[in-house]
């Protein structure tokens, strides 16, 4: 078969499960029965680097939910959430760490749950019924399942707007009174609590799946402490759901490096007890499978799968085999790999073989079309804009050649005034990411060193340096 008769799908995993449902569904590879231990365990964070295929884990869950039924699942986006208006909803001033925001983050869960029970029609329980008549009485649209309108309903809560209105519903129905942010929001947060305990729905499922916190990196301000309150609130959350007479799971995805960012007492165990790490590292054959899948989507006998790969390329590029110099260059990362295809693909869409010379150019094109930009993608929100979007430039000025970080500070303070811990910090991220690798030498041999293979090293800034891209000179 040509290249371009194959279907490799696309960069963002919700997209493809939306406009491409068989594909994702019969070339989903789950060689570590991650779905089943979300689905039917007690993990619910899914944790890794940027591309490795974390969306597509939740999109797996939505995708076998939607299917069954009684089973139902909701994405909860955050990439739509208008931080600067959720950040008035954080509690009092002397309130420090991730409490500042914990409580918001649990009316806003339970409240997206309630919303899907209301949508799926599954709760006739009065008690029920009469929350939802009190909450839309209230300002709150149910049958809006963004999360949106929610924030703007709490800031609006935090700030005194039309407080008479729930004053006056919630002594009329509840016979309380209204004090301030913090009694208000902790009295709803236990009223729709009190009311799932008494839904009983032995053969329901409901998960509710968050993606998006990538966004939170674009704003600065409490970054760290609205994250924290986000995690959590679904690890208690979480507990108190599994003890309800009804299945209702919260699921979060984040990246690794997001979370490692965090300081809290808890966190670590929260990690341990709660978290999957999606790992593609050293894990040559699952990466092979995960590509081989797509092909007998696309038409390839089974049978002939293995040997295609035999085929496809030559045996060794220099002292490498072929495919150790590819999955180096793609980080190991399961997108990474499918666009590095479809850059094949695009530049030789009649080959059912590709050269040495030609696996060059579309490694080279893959660098410059691809990899560049996922690199400032993954790099943005941990340091100034400015910075990343130079990097190319320094980058081409350098070379394909090992360099020390005084010549990468000279280069980059030609064009941008930079102190050098700024510098360092971004050596730092790029070395953490797998952009750039160390030279380690011995007495005997010199060795590269990259931190996608080798997450436990660190690096040293007296050793000379090398950049994973093939980029075309300046």
């Amino acid at each position: 078969m040509l290249l371009k008769e194959f279907e490799f799908g696309y960069a963002d995993a919700s997209k493809e499960y939306i406009y491409a449902k068989d594909l994702f569904d019969l070339s989903f590879h789950d060689p570590n029965d991650y779905i089943d231990k979300l689905i039917n365990g007690n993990k619910y964070m899914v944790v890794g680097r940027k591309g490795v295929g974390k969306t597509a884990i939740l999109s797996k869950i939505k995708f076998i939910t939607d299917k069954q039924e009684d089973n139902y699942s909701e994405v909860l986006s955050l990439s739509n959430l208008e931080y600067n208006t959720f950040k008035k909803t954080k509690i009092d001033k002397d309130v420090q760490g991730s409490n500042k925001y914990k409580r918001s983050w649990e009316f806003l869960l339970l409240l997206s749950i309630v919303k899907q029970f209301y949508k799926s029609n599954s709760v006739e329980n009065e008690l029920f019924l009469e929350l939802v008549g009190f909450l839309e009485s209230i300002g709150i649209n149910i049958n809006d399942a963004k999360i949106k309108s929610d924030v703007t309903f709490l800031s609006k809560l935090k700030l005194g707007t039309n407080i008479h209105i729930f004053k006056a519903e919630l002594e009329k129905d509840f016979s309380e009174d209204v004090s301030d942010y913090s009694f208000n929001i902790g009295f709803l947060i236990e009223k729709i609590k009190e009311v799932l305990e008494t839904i009983h729905l032995p053969d329901y499922k409901l998960f509710l799946l968050i993606d998006g916190l990538d966004d939170v990196l674009r704003y600065k301000v409490d970054q760290h402490e609205i994250i924290k309150g986000l995690i959590r609130a679904i690890d208690e959350l979480n507990i108190f759901l599994y003890e309800l007479d009804v299945y209702i799971k919260i699921i979060l995805s984040v990246r690794e490096d997001i979370l490692n960012e965090l300081n809290d007492p808890d966190m670590n165990k929260i990690k341990r007890d709660g978290s999957i790490n999606v790992d593609w590292r050293n894990k040559q054959g699952d990466l092979m499978d995960l590509v081989r899948k797509r092909l007998i989507y696309s038409g390839l006998p089974e049978a002939e799968s293995h040997k295609y790969f035999e085929n496809l390329f030559s045996l060794r590029m220099g002292k490498k085999y072929t495919w150790d110099y590819i999955f180096d260059r793609t980080l190991f990362k399961p997108r990474d790999i499918l666009q590095f295809f479809i850059t094949c693909q695009d530049i030789y869409p009649e080959n059912d073989r590709i050269t040495k010379g030609e696996l060059k150019d579309c490694i080279k094109r893959y660098s410059n079309d691809y990899l560049i930009e996922e690199m400032k993608d993954e790099l943005s929100g941990f340091i100034e804009d400015e910075y990343i979007q130079i990097l190319p430039e320094i980058f081409k000025q350098i070379g394909n050649k090992d360099f020390k970080i005084n010549d990468f500070s000279e280069f980059i303070s030609e064009q941008i005034d930079i102190s050098q811990s700024k510098v360092n910090n971004l050596i730092t991220l790029l070395y953490s990411a797998g952009y750039i690798g160390q030279l380690i030498r011995s007495k005997d041999r010199t060795s590269v060193q990259f931190k996608y293979r080798n997450p436990g090293s660190r690096l040293d800034f007296g050793n000379n340096l090398i950049y994973i891209m093939e980029l075309k000179p300046a």
